[in-house]
């Protein structure tokens, strides 16, 4: 009997110690993944930053005027940021800000302004991501395969300070092992939300995008001071000061 619990004795350290190892390793390839998606922190003169990304969530209540399917895609250069997605469009520069909703075929011109520092806001973005995985205890860690890739499943649960905050109870991440950045975010949702789980899917990622042509963003919306005949039907909210 004394013999048998010895053994368990020593199984339970051995699972104890592999579960540790376990969570410190799966941290550290999270954590490295998130440094190195965030090391190029500014875009660049001359270039487009390029993120197409779909968005799936699972509302608790039904909405018909809320989509629970969207891809964004988002073009980003040193001056300007263009959102699209199928129920609206942003074009924002210095000067001009266009809000475009084709489904009721409008057109609101705001004011623009500079891109904010986005080095700052980057850096702000890492440092809150690490401090979330930190504080968060490993789920889950397993390799697996998404879209023809190796790929290693992360799952966290998120402590009860952070939950409150955010309304998040897990999330998992999935990576692509060989070029270290994140594919795919599925975030499940405490019950006050009225999400129940959001999927989010990096489709493509480019720092240097040679299929978008910069533009004053008033030129994608006006030509000879009259709207684009792609806009013929519009209404034009003017809130330029």
């Amino acid at each position: 009997m004394e013999r048998i619990k010895f053994v368990i004795t020593l199984l339970l350290i051995e699972l104890s110690s592999y579960s540790f190892g376990q969570q410190s390793d799966c941290k550290t390839v999270l954590l490295e993944c998130i440094s190195s998606m965030s090391s190029i922190k500014t875009v660049e003169p001359g270039k487009v930053y390029f993120i197409d990304m779909s968005i799936h969530s699972d509302l608790k209540r039904p909405n018909p005027a809320i989509p629970t399917s969207v891809n964004v895609k988002t073009y980003m250069t040193s001056s300007q940021i263009s959102v699209e997605t199928n129920k609206m469009v942003i074009y924002y520069d210095e000067y001009d800000s266009f809000s475009i909703i084709p489904e009721s075929k409008t057109i609101i011109w705001s004011n623009g302004g500079k891109v904010k520092d986005q080095a700052s806001r980057a850096l702000n973005l890492e440092n809150m991501q690490k401090d979330v995985v930190q504080k968060s205890n490993i789920k889950g860690c397993s390799n697996n395969r998404f879209n023809n890739k190796d790929v290693k499943s992360i799952v966290l649960d998120l402590p009860a300070d952070i939950t409150k905050t955010t309304k998040v109870e897990s999330i998992e991440f999935t990576i692509d092992i060989n070029d270290k950045r994140i594919v795919k975010v599925n975030s499940k949702f405490s019950s006050s939300n009225d999400i129940s789980s959001q999927e989010i899917i990096y489709n493509e990622l480019d720092y240097n995008y040679k299929k978008w042509k910069p533009l004053p963003v008033k030129e994608r919306v006006f030509k000879n001071n009259k709207l684009l005949p792609q806009f013929n039907g519009y209404r034009l909210i003017n809130n330029k000061k």
